[in-house]
């Protein structure tokens, strides 16, 4: 009997206390909620001391966010379940003080060594972030900015501030910015949280991509720079040293139809038609359905050595050898992309 009146006193303790916490948080700033929930998660993970002061809370536009991550700093990318991204800035001080805290266990007051932010500093970053941002939800539970932060967790680095700024989608921004302070003020920094104001429906409103996971809803901003290859030529490097300005190259007449799409890197990505869709130049994907076009996407690359070492080039001036360029009949190719086929 007495061990069931403990197991209930002690129930009825852990209810009061989280009562009394709740009661305590229903009022609590975000600005103080970030002190606290940052200062918890610190001293958690690695018994540091971790203070922040001078909290503010501001309102910014796209405009306004970009300039606040131009000004320096490691860019961590958080995306929420509903797909929304935001941001979070931290200094090179910070950066530097939370990986000596998890390298060597002690945080030095030597300067910040000026290199380029990697993905090993973005992810001993977030395991302060991430922890830090659960407690900031748990905190403001029930309030305006407690809905704002919707379980944002760490997602992908993102390199610079322009890359960041392709990725603003909501309307406006609600930053919350410190400065920190670590191990009794051996490391003083700053930190940024900048979170979408409200959904503007952009994630709902995207097209659907392979893409998933972290940042995947986002993917249709990112900068992907792809290469149209029409053909390949086999030429000799006499006629290669020969070339200049304002000189033809003839291309085969099925060029069009046999196209390529590659990385800057040379991979290819897929083959398809060139040609013109509402008044711009286009790329259809697989071929068209013309069957000269169909047969001559199938294999373009067949025909074409991969490699220089497999390709037998004539020797400079040999009679004996013709030139591969001549062998191919002229396009005008001026002519021919005014003409491009309609791909609607």
């Amino acid at each position: 009997m007495n061990a069931q009146n403990a197991a209930n006193s002690d129930v009825l303790r852990r209810k009061v206390e989280a009562g009394r916490r709740a009661a305590a948080s229903a009022g609590m700033p975000p600005e103080k909620a970030l002190a606290r929930a940052f200062a918890r998660a610190a001293e958690t993970q690695w018994n540091l001391a971790l203070v922040c002061r001078d909290v503010r809370k501001v309102r910014l536009d796209q405009a306004g966010a970009e300039a606040l991550m131009e000004e320096g700093g490691l860019i961590l990318g958080m995306d929420a379940p509903e797909g929304e991204l935001g941001f979070a800035l931290f200094d090179r001080a910070l950066v530097a003080g939370l990986t000596e805290i998890q390298t060597f266990g002690i945080v030095t007051p030597q300067s910040p060594e000026e290199r380029a932010f990697t993905d090993t500093d973005a992810a001993m970053t977030a395991a302060l972030l991430d922890p830090a941002m659960m407690r900031m939800e748990a905190m403001l539970e029930g309030q305006k900015m407690g809905a704002a932060l919707r379980g944002f967790r760490y997602a992908a680095r993102i390199e610079t501030a322009r890359i960041a700024g392709t990725l603003l989608d909501a309307e406006s921004y609600v930053v919350l910015r410190a400065q920190v302070e670590l191990a009794g003020g051996r490391r003083i920094g700053r930190l940024a949280l900048i979170l979408p104001e409200a959904a503007n429906g952009a994630a709902a409103s995207a097209p659907d991509l392979a893409m998933k996971g972290p940042l995947g809803a986002h993917a249709h901003l990112l900068h992907a720079p792809l290469e149209a290859v029409l053909c390949r030529l086999n030429i000799s490097l006499a006629s290669l040293q020969s070339l200049k300005p304002g000189d033809s190259l003839p291309l085969p007449v099925t060029a069009l139809g046999a196209a390529e799409l590659r990385s800057p890197g040379g991979a290819l990505v897929a083959r398809g038609n060139l040609g013109r869709l509402n008044g711009q130049r286009a790329f259809r994907v697989g071929g068209s359905d013309e069957p000269g076009n169909r047969a001559s996407a199938e294999a373009p690359v067949a025909s074409q050595p991969e490699r220089v070492e497999d390709t037998e080039l004539p020797a400079p001036g040999d009679p004996g050898r013709a030139d591969p360029l001549a062998e191919l009949p002229p396009l005008d190719f001026g002519a021919a992309m005014a003409e491009l086929p309609n791909l609607s």
